[in-house]
């Protein structure tokens, strides 16, 4: 399976945990605009909202985009969680639509902190799938596996069979695209039968047309890498049927993609085109430009295979204008290679060249493969290929002229191979260069860090004990010896007053100092570990500040206690931020543990700052927080806008070894 394929099946696999079904005949698009009219700011605004909004994702995704961020604003502003949750599923669909899949995962990620507000497990399970769906966008299949099992995990426990039957799918999908991430594993795609089927099975008892029909392309999509055509044709079938019957235009263009692709394996090459094209139609009237060149893209092929290499170019370069358009990269090399293809069928050899380069180029860069072998290999079959066509055309006086202009062909051909191969392995060996220098300059900068971290626990470890040993010790007993005294004088007047406010002071005095130090260094930080504390430390900062402060965890697990202390660190100094800067009336803090992935999320209502100003970013102390972060080799993302609040996402990868 190609590329554009595996984001095929990830779009259909998003939408299962969406809403996009279109109104039903009791509640039409001009009722909820009418609706609208006369709500306030509510919540119920807010849902009424994204309805609407979910209506136009299948008609217009531009206007489905402007609608869910007016709902957004409004839930943010009277936070509703909820509502978040919600806009977060239904608006990075959108996103993930137009291939922008980063602003996606960022938006699933604004999705899980609220759900987890909310304290809804079945919200909770589908953030944590929609999270997974993004990293498998992403090529990131290992981790969006992780949140794909955390929230299957989920689902069983409350027996929700119809998320289970989702999930399954989803699962299928990954084990199939996996495979295609680096060598093609036919195991893979048995196991993506296997969970294919499951989900199947579950989601024709429970009678979800929606869900069978997005079940059904998935076991299509396997069933044709597989290439067992003849098995992959009835549920692409099923699917665009069904699809058809209950308006969902987005798994209908996804089946005629199937279809137009069986067709084509099969050598039914007009039916192939003619499903292409629809395919293409369906695509640019949803707005989807991701959808659009994938079947331009096929059609191509399907010209090309007809021999109808105008048309074909045509298709191709329509292809690379929207993927060039949107920054399609993971599509955008294999365009490259066809067209290369076309271009030499039609004599065009120098721009065919130019083309393979383009293709090979990008593809060495987000997939790693070996460029030069791969140049090779294509130039060495270009050349067998044209010196075949040509003998066969030509008589012997031509053959020979033809063979004077191939000379100089094949002559520039290979000088632009060597010289593209010269100055790629130049390239490549400066940048190893390059990267052994970044390697050398980052493990200097971790020891420096490591050495500064561990000066300033040590600092802060041995003025804790000073504080409350020595000067804690000395205070009290001053308090002693005061209590003692009062207990054998007899004071007059004011005396006694003001002797009393003295006592009062030395207490709040060394109640203040046990403070600084259980900050510095919390006894139960070592004892109890940083779940326990970091409950603790909230619920005593609620009694003292104005600010509201939600802590939660899930599936905590202990960790070493180095580690326990670096991070109670960097949570401690984002609260401190928090306070001083934020001016939030809450603050959510939440940490959560899903296989060997630790994630930290603290999310405020407070004012926000520009994250593009770099004096904000170090003047509020974000420096050091980044400095802890890149010690565990952690990532950091800060999600910041004026007047809206601030969202710190932090992940670290934790293995095993390191759990206690």
């Amino acid at each position: 399976m190609k590329r554009h394929q595996l984001v095929l099946f990830f779009l259909l696999a998003h939408a299962c945990f969406t809403c996009g079904q279109l109104p039903g005949p009791g509640n039409s698009i001009s009722q909820m605009e009418l609706e609208l009219a006369k709500m306030g700011q509510t919540s119920a605004r807010v849902d009424k909202l994204l309805s609407l909004g979910e209506y136009y994702q299948n008609v217009n995704i531009d206007s489905a985009v402007i609608i869910n961020e007016m709902a957004y604003t409004l839930a943010k502003k009277i936070n509703y969680a909820e509502g978040i949750v919600k806009y977060a599923s239904n608006q990075s669909y959108m996103y993930n639509l137009q291939g922008d899949f980063k602003k996606g995962l960022e938006l699933n990620k604004v999705g899980y902190m609220a759900a987890k507000k909310t304290n809804n497990r079945v919200k909770i399970l589908s953030s944590l799938a929609n999270i997974g769906i993004s990293y498998s966008y992403l090529n990131e299949y290992e981790k969006a596996l992780k949140y794909y099992f955390a929230a299957l995990d989920i689902a069983k426990e409350i027996r929700d069979e119809l998320r289970v039957a989702k999930i399954y799918g989803i699962i299928a999908g990954t084990y199939n695209n996996m495979s295609q991430s680096t060598v093609k594993d036919s195991t893979l795609f048995e196991k993506s039968l296997v969970f294919g089927k499951k989900a199947l099975a579950i989601s024709g008892e429970l009678n979800d047309s929606m869900l069978i029909c997005d079940n059904l392309i998935a076991i299509a999509l396997a069933y044709n890498n597989l290439e067992r055509m003849s098995d992959a044709f009835p549920y692409a079938k099923k699917a665009k049927d069904i699809a058809y019957k209950i308006g969902l235009s987005d798994n209908y263009a996804h089946a005629l993609t199937i279809l137009a692709k069986v067709a084509r394996r099969n050598n039914e090459l007009n039916e192939a085109v003619s499903l292409s094209i629809e395919a293409v139609e369906v695509q640019k009237e949803l707005g989807s430009v991701m959808g659009a060149a994938i079947n331009l893209k096929e059609l191509s092929l399907c010209y090309h295979t007809q021999g109808h290499t105008r048309k074909a170019l045509a298709a191709i370069d329509e292809a690379i204008a929207l993927a060039e358009k949107q920054d399609m990269d993971y599509i955008l090399d294999g365009m490259y290679l066809n067209k290369a293809d076309f271009l030499y069928g039609s004599g065009e050899f120098q721009k065919a060249f130019n083309f393979l380069k383009m293709g090979y180029e990008l593809s060495d860069s987000i997939r790693g493969i070996d460029m030069k072998n791969q140049v090779n290999e294509l130039e060495k079959k270009y050349e067998t290929a044209k010196k075949e066509q040509e003998i066969l055309k030509l008589s012997s006086k031509q053959r020979q002229n033809r063979w004077i202009i191939y000379g100089l062909i094949l002559a520039l051909t290979a000088f632009s191979a060597i010289v593209y191969i010269w100055y790629k392995n130049l390239t490549y060996k400066t940048r190893i260069i390059q990267q052994e220098k970044e390697q050398l300059k980052n493990e200097q900068k971790i020891q420096a860090t490591a050495s500064i971290i561990k000066g300033q626990e040590e600092e802060r470890h041995r003025l804790a004990r000073d504080l409350h040993d020595g000067l804690g010790g000395m205070l009290s007993g001053l308090k002693y010896s005061l209590n003692n005294m009062s207990d054998h004088m007899v004071l007059q007047g004011g005396i006694t007053d003001g002797f009393d406010n003295a006592l009062q002071m030395l207490d709040q005095a060394i109640t203040e100092m046990r403070k600084v130090a259980h900050n510095m260094m919390p006894e139960s930080l070592i004892r109890f570990g940083l779940e326990a504390t970091l409950r603790d430390y909230t619920e005593k900062l609620n009694k003292s500040i104005p600010m509201c402060i939600h802590y939660q965890s899930y599936n905590y697990k202990r960790v070493d206690q180095s580690i326990e202390i670096n991070l109670y660190r960097i949570i401690q100094e984002v609260i401190n931020n928090a306070i001083k800067h934020a001016k939030a009336t809450d603050l959510f803090v939440q940490l959560d543990y899903i296989d060997d992935q630790l994630i930290i999320a603290m999310e405020d209502n407070g004012v926000g700052f520009d994250t593009s100003d770099k004096s904000k970013m170090n003047g509020i102390g974000l420096s050091n927080i980044a400095n802890r972060v890149s010690y565990f080799n952690g990532i950091m993302e800060i999600t910041s806008t004026p007047q809206k609040g601030t969202l710190v996402m932090i992940e670290f990868n934790l293995p095993k070894e390191n759990t206690l």
